[in-house]
């Protein structure tokens, strides 16, 4: 649809400014604050999409949520703002601001910190929790119209629907009238227009194409409401689609990761959490760039969900953080998660031309082995740590302490 690319450019736009900011007040490097506010300035890719959605769905709800969207990235600006001039004046660079950053007023409170101090504020600022809560509110409204959009295309069939009825109505007058008037021609209607608008009738009742039989003028009308609804079921899985899944690696996001999480609970299910972290992805994508950051990704996210059975759970919960849901699964197939982590590090160490070799850190927990007061998810984050702290490259399982 439409629609599906102003989504896309309006929260990936978003999340190339996060990214900038947040890149400069590590390295200092400056190009990344010319990089910011070429998007903001030249490209405009977040006004640009809501732009388009005015242009092509200016009467659905969908719409203001995605203006809404556009107003949250603005906020967040002046955070990032704050501590890109916060970041200079720390580091003595205020001969390199731009214009708009020397336009930033800071507080009382900001002017009085030491250099020191400025810079590690400004680096606080774009990893804090408000700051998190204020992406999530972006995604939230692009999540939430792309549900308005699967509404509206599901309002939009319901009245192709209706209409189609309408004009069954008048074929059924038809029929009747032909029947009374042509009493030997009975049999050829009955036939012909009858037992198909009956069809039809039954197959709108339960939602399915028609059958494509009887009078010409029928099975024109049937191949005409076949086109339109084989349209309109292939936008609302392709936005049920959307909705579930990351757009980069294409399998499941977070927001399904965490109504999942909220389903499979150690207390009433058997499953185990495995969390994946790419090794030195920072680096990659400095070294060879976001490119092939990306191919990495998808790459990682093959791997994964060729190893797992088709009944588990692969998600994408963070740049370069992957999880799956293993379910019906404890503590006695530690052996078997053994070898399909082996199976993922073998795969991956095959790099190619195009794409680095590549190395996991792997942490797993069972449901039945969830340390007291603590979720599967920190068990897992805690068996990934200490992967990370012996040196990347490999996995470990959680162990409760007794």
């Amino acid at each position: 649809m439409a629609g599906e690319g102003a989504f896309r450019n309006l929260e990936g736009a978003s999340d190339y400014l996060t990214e900038q900011v947040r890149l400069f007040v590590v390295t200092g490097d400056i190009r990344y604050v010319k990089l910011y506010f070429n998007e903001v300035n030249t490209n405009k890719r977040r006004e640009l999409a809501v732009k388009a959605l005015e242009e092509h769905f200016g009467d659905i709800r969908a719409v203001p949520l995605t203006a809404k969207a556009l107003d949250l990235s603005n906020e967040l600006m002046n955070t990032e703002m704050r501590a890109m001039r916060l970041y200079l004046e720390g580091s003595g660079r205020m001969d390199e601001a731009t214009p708009e950053l020397t336009a930033v007023n800071l507080s009382v409170q900001d002017q009085e910190l030491t250099s020191d101090e400025k810079i590690k504020l400004s680096q606080k600022l774009v990893v804090s929790e408000s700051y998190h809560a204020q992406k999530q509110g972006i995604r939230d409204c692009v999540s939430l119209s792309l549900i308005n959009m699967e509404d509206y295309a599901h309002h939009e069939n319901v009245a192709n629907t209706a209409k189609f009825e309408k004009s069954f109505l008048m074929l059924n007058v038809v029929a009747v009238f032909m029947i009374f008037l042509q009493v030997f021609m009975t049999v050829f209607i009955v036939y012909l227009i009858v037992r198909p608008l009956k069809s039809y009738n039954r197959s709108i009742s339960d939602g399915k194409s028609f059958d494509v039989h009887g009078a010409l003028e029928l099975r024109k009308l049937a191949e005409s409401y076949n086109s339109v609804y084989e349209d309109n079921q292939a936008n609302l899985n392709l936005l049920r689609h959307k909705a579930e899944h990351d757009a980069l690696t294409n399998i499941y996001n977070r927001n399904v990761f965490d109504r999942l999480m909220d389903v499979y609970k150690p207390s009433n299910t058997r499953f185990a959490l495995i969390v994946f972290d790419v090794d030195f992805f920072k680096s990659i994508n400095d070294t060879h760039g976001h490119k092939t950051g990306d191919l990495v990704l998808k790459k990682v996210a093959d791997t994964i969900k060729s190893v797992f059975r088709k009944s588990d759970f692969p998600c994408r919960i963070g740049g370069d953080e992957f999880a799956v849901i293993m379910v019906n699964s404890d503590s006695t197939q530690e052996s078997m998660l053994n070898d399909i982590c082996t199976r993922i590090s073998n795969s991956l160490h095959q790099g190619d031309e195009n794409i680095p070799e590549i190395t996991l850190s792997i942490g797993i927990a069972f449901s039945d082995n969830v340390e007291e007061g603590a979720t599967i998810y920190e068990c897992a984050d805690k068996a990934l740590y200490h992967v990370k702290k012996s040196g990347r490259n490999g996995w470990s399982f959680f162990s409760r302490k007794v």
